[in-house]
């Protein structure tokens, strides 16, 4: 599942919703316990400017995994499918997204 969407196309630096926003494509993943995978994901992802993830509290590796691989690592409760990926493109910093979850 992978999906690209822009906070506001055409602009080349945003106000989005308080946050400056830049050019430039942040991915944003969501995760809980995915260690035996987060890795492969996040260097399928290594052509984005940045990498977000949105970890629900796993109890294995996957946060220290993403760290090492140098995305930026956030714990949140799971406030259901939707929201997380709401939250995770909220937290992104640049204009375009793409999405994905560990899994992938």
């Amino acid at each position: 599942m992978f999906s690209a969407t822009s906070s506001r196309p055409g602009l080349p630096t945003s106000e989005r919703r308080g946050v400056k926003t830049t050019p430039g494509l942040s991915a944003c993943v969501i995760a809980m316990n995915e260690v035996d995978r987060i890795g492969a994901c996040l260097a399928s992802l290594d052509f984005c400017d940045e990498i977000v993830v949105v970890d629900s509290h796993s109890t294995d590796a996957t946060r220290e995994v993403a760290a090492a691989a140098g995305a930026r690592v956030i714990e949140r409760d799971w406030p259901g499918h939707v929201a997380q990926k709401e939250f995770a493109i909220r937290a992104a910093r640049h204009g375009f997204h793409a999405q994905t979850d560990g899994a992938t």
